[in-house]
């Protein structure tokens, strides 16, 4: 067994190879820049290991590695960093703030961090590695759907993980739907029984209600803006239905 290892702020030009070796204690290889592709493959990290803030430039196997724990935050993976058949059986496993060039490697990367975190009850930063996991998943999907999914499920949604977001959105979108129906006048006056034209006050009611209600609260759409409004109250309908369903699931499990 090899006692403890230490490289920091160092930078290795060439290969870095601790394939089939068995680590007694920590490992830590911080700060540090390797050139060259790095070997784990059949390493078994009997202490914890730690990558934080370390650049590989070329390929990295852990290929059928064992670990205990293992930190993997801030570092820059320039290719392909390959898991396959690794073990994990500590407490923690983070690849937060992690840069990876290979959306696959990143989809797995966080997947088995995902799985570990939710095993041992921290399901806080589970939610972080899942929601890094889908990222990954949607950057390896073609152009067209990438995109789109990109807003309405990752940036609007944040897949399920940052309610908050989704509520700031909904927010954005009541905001946006109020300011079409203020430049426009949206609101019919005389069908709303309102004293004179609408306010401010009122077209912001008037979007709020309309993206959470069925009804409209007592105003009337112009004929123009019928279908204005009700695609505002399908859109904002579904958005507060996703944040319930995104707060129940962060706080209510």
């Amino acid at each position: 067994m090899l006692p403890l290892i230490c490289i920091k702020n160092s930078v290795i030009k060439g290969v870095l190879n601790f394939s089939s070796c068995s680590l007694k204690e920590a490992f830590i290889l911080e700060e540090t820049t390797i050139k060259g592709a790095a070997y784990f493959d059949n390493t078994d990290f009997n202490g914890d290991a730690y990558f934080v803030g370390s650049i590989f430039e070329g390929t990295v196997h852990f290929w059928d590695s064992t670990f205990r724990c293992a930190d993997f935050s801030e570092t820059k993976f320039m290719e392909l960093v390959d898991f396959s058949g690794s073990k994990f059986s500590g407490e923690n496993l983070s690849f937060e703030s992690t840069v990876f060039a290979s959306p696959l490697s990143q989809e797995d990367a966080c997947r088995r961090a995902k799985i570990v975190l939710e095993a041992n009850g921290d399901r806080e930063k589970a939610g972080s590695h899942f929601y890094r996991e889908m990222e990954g998943k949607r950057k390896r999907k073609t152009w067209y759907i990438r995109y789109p999914e990109w807003f309405f499920i990752q940036f609007i949604f944040g897949y399920g993980v940052h309610p908050f977001r989704l509520m700031a959105c909904w927010f954005g979108f009541v905001g946006l739907f109020a300011a079409i129906y203020l430049f426009w006048h949206g609101i019919d006056p005389v069908a709303s029984q309102l004293k004179g034209n609408a306010t401010l006050a009122d077209y912001v009611w008037f979007s709020i209600a309309t993206a959470v209600t069925p009804g409209y609260a007592g105003y009337k759409p112009t004929p123009d803006f019928k279908l204005v409004a009700g695609l505002e109250a399908i859109i904002g309908t579904f958005m507060w239905a996703a944040f319930i369903a995104t707060f129940s699931r962060k706080y209510m499990r």
